[in-house]
């Protein structure tokens, strides 16, 4: 292999490294749901426990989002990974957001020798809602 291609690996790697691995997903409450028109994420409000119920509009719950890493990403990329997810499917915000950190143990191969690697897992997840229209009189 020559240098440039070496390089070339190396600096992959350390790209990947850096970028972090997270995962998200979406559970709907109902199936059935009609799909809506994705948002732009910076238009998806994420309000606290303490903020909820000062909510004067109507909304309705429309699932759960979650958004998880095992390779140190931080909190504030999951939240953002979390309102991008939440902004795909048509929400306007999230609520009930819950926060949770643990160890997960996983067997690597190292050489011919399977040996126990720890990890720290972090997980972020919330209740997306939309917003629903006020009835004109």
């Amino acid at each position: 292999m020559n240098k440039t291609k070496i390089n070339l690996w190396i600096g992959m790697g350390v790209l990947l490294f850096l970028a972090g691995c997270y995962s998200v997903s979406y559970i709907p409450y109902d199936l059935k749901t009609p799909t809506r028109v994705a948002k732009n994420p910076a238009d998806v409000v994420i309000i606290s426990d303490n903020e909820k119920t000062k909510l004067t509009k109507p909304y309705k719950e429309i699932g759960i989002v979650e958004a998880s890493s095992e390779y140190g990403d931080s909190l504030q990329t999951l939240m953002e990974a979390l309102r991008k997810k939440a902004a795909e499917i048509g929400a306007d915000a999230i609520v009930n957001l819950q926060q949770s950190s643990g160890n997960k143990t996983t067997w690597t191969n190292y050489y011919y020798l399977i040996l126990p690697e720890n990890k720290e897992v972090l997980r972020v997840k919330g209740t997306a809602i939309i917003f629903l229209e006020e009835k004109q009189q």
